[in-house]
């Protein structure tokens, strides 16, 4: 992408993603993390991913410190 542009190897990545309208690999992780999330709790409720998931979250209703998958997606949603 960088010789596509004509710029320097040293140029920052972020700044030859955004020039390309692409976004950098963390930004695709967590996009898609958050759908992934989605497609958990609009699953139906006797699938196996719904009932663990709701066992995570009871988990972090008893124990707030604790970190695991929910907490972390938790995180990104209040952060973004």
């Amino acid at each position: 992408m960088k010789s596509c542009l004509g710029v320097k190897v040293s140029t920052q990545n972020d700044f030859v993603y955004c020039e390309l309208g692409r976004l950098d690999m963390y930004s695709y992780a967590i996009i898609n993390v958050i759908k992934y999330w989605v497609k958990v709790i609009n699953s139906s409720e006797n699938k196996y991913i719904n009932i663990m998931y709701k066992q995570i979250l009871h988990d972090i209703a008893r124990y707030p410190n604790k970190q695991n998958w929910a907490s972390q997606v938790k995180d990104i949603l209040i952060k973004f």
